[in-house]
């Protein structure tokens, strides 16, 4: 910090933190496997980057967390075959 910097507390009853999603999360603390096992086998058009490493750091300082089971993957995302995931047009869907 610098000279003038000023730090300070604010007391709150709830605080939100908008880091992002999970929904790519395959690692071995998968947010996903806990909340969603369901949906790991799914294809998903989330970046690589979409692990929940926000959730994860929060939730280990002991943040309260609700609503981790509505997640969104893409079940008509293409499996990678495709330098990147695709979403399978509405169209094609309803076609079967």
């Amino acid at each position: 910090m610098g000279d003038g910097d000023v730090v300070g507390s604010i007391q709150t009853g709830a605080v939100v933190i908008a880091t992002g999603g999970y929904a790519n999360d395959h690692t071995d603390s998968s947010l996903l496997a806990r909340y969603r096992p369901d949906l790991v086998h799914f294809a998903t058009t989330n970046t690589k980057g979409t692990t929940g490493d926000g959730h994860k750091l929060a939730l280990e300082v002991g943040a309260a967390a609700v609503d981790m089971e509505h997640v969104q993957v893409h079940p008509t995302g293409t499996v990678e075959a495709f330098p990147v995931h695709l979403v399978t047009h509405a169209a094609v869907r309803v076609q079967g």
